[in-house]
């Protein structure tokens, strides 16, 4: 004769024997005192597909915390900051290669019902472009080495020409076109002045150290707890060492 569990009775024995397993885990943690690790898992996602369509972006850095959503294809070398948040649900985002997005920036696109302009619109970003943190890009264009700043927003239907710069804070309005070479600021955002020759080659060296830096990134972000351990040691012992002792040196012991 098989015993049949009511849902009350499962209930009470799932969290009897949870219950159990924590207080051994307790346990165990005492016993390893400093040694102790704990795995914290949580529910977040970097990468999440949607109605089918699974982001590209092997070839790219991710951080762990920032959330790549639906039909996103990334190049070679770019790079998704921490917090940031890219969401292709209802359209695509496409990003070339060396492009980087800041921190909490977001990037999304737009649905003919969803739109400003109202019409549907991808994202589309060319190669070597920066993004600051905090940005919002809507259903736009970036082309080639342009230069978002921090906090600025450019929304459905705009397009930013090859090299230009949006300054931080301003708002490029729907259906905008800043051409290609130019600076623009302000909300609405409008012309300032041509981009100086030192202002584009700073811009490029930027989308450089930023590909530089990302792979830093990543190599310790896919570290190990092994290897994470082994740097808080060397980390202290740097800190702790005698300022006159060098590894270099091996001396001869006389009595």
């Amino acid at each position: 004769m098989r015993c049949v569990q009511t849902p009350s009775q499962a209930r009470f024995w799932g969290k009897f024997l949870r219950g159990w397993g924590g207080t051994f885990e307790g346990i165990g943690k005492g016993l390893q005192g400093d040694l102790a690790y704990t795995e914290k898992m949580g529910k977040h996602r970097t990468l999440t597909a949607f109605q089918a369509s699974t982001p590209a972006v092997s070839s790219s850095f991710v951080a762990p915390c920032a959330t790549v959503i639906g039909d996103v294809t990334t190049g070679a070398g770019s790079s998704v900051w921490y917090g940031a948040v890219l969401r292709a649900d209802v359209n695509s985002i496409k990003m070339g290669a060396n492009s980087h997005i800041g921190e909490r920036s977001v990037v999304h696109v737009a649905s003919e019902g969803g739109s400003i302009a109202g019409t549907a619109a991808a994202t589309v970003i060319g190669n070597d472009v920066t993004v600051g943190p905090l940005a919002v890009l809507h259903a736009c264009t970036i082309a080639d080495g342009a230069s978002i700043g921090a906090a600025a927003t450019v929304l459905d239907g705009a397009k930013i020409g090859a090299g230009a710069v949006v300054e931080p804070a301003a708002m490029v309005s729907p259906g905008k076109t800043v051409p290609a070479g130019e600076v623009w600021g302000g909300v609405p955002a409008a012309f300032i002045r041509k981009v100086s020759a030192d202002e584009a080659a700073a811009i490029g060296r930027a989308a450089t150290e930023a590909a530089d830096l990302a792979r830093v990134h990543a190599t310790e972000c896919n570290k190990s707890w092994g290897q994470l351990e082994a740097d808080k040691e060397a980390a202290y012992d740097f800190a702790t060492r005698d300022p006159d002792y060098s590894p270099d040196y091996v001396g001869v012991y006389k009595v």
